[in-house]
């Protein structure tokens, strides 16, 4: 939230999306605002919000925070990991139809 100050102090809607705008336009600190979005937090509509910000038409201009791009991005390369070492274990020769037939004589009851 605090990477996206702009974003959210523009953010239409009531409720809760209200009440952040309320809290950036009246904080002097930092601390004053994050107790205050904190407070708005605690008993705010955290569905409503969310709708609000999904029907935002400037939702593509909020920049993702840094702990959470990196997550991302160490989360893409562990699955990158492990389907290279999938990929490298998986037979590629294709077992043909007449490797997987079984004759009549070599079916035991």
């Amino acid at each position: 939230m605090y990477q996206n100050l702009e974003f959210f102090r523009s953010l239409q809607g009531a409720g809760l999306a209200k009440r952040i705008r309320e809290s950036i336009e009246k904080a002097k600190t930092v601390p004053e605002l994050s107790s205050s979005i904190q407070a708005a937090l605690k008993t705010g509509d955290k569905a409503e919000f969310s709708m609000t910000l999904l029907e935002s038409s400037d939702l593509d201009q909020v920049g993702l925070p840094d702990y959470i791009h990196k997550g991302l991005l160490w989360l893409i390369a562990q699955l990158k990991r492990k389907e290279d070492d999938v990929a490298g274990k998986t037979p590629l020769n294709p077992v043909s139809t007449s490797d997987a037939a079984a004759t009549p004589n070599e079916v035991k009851p």
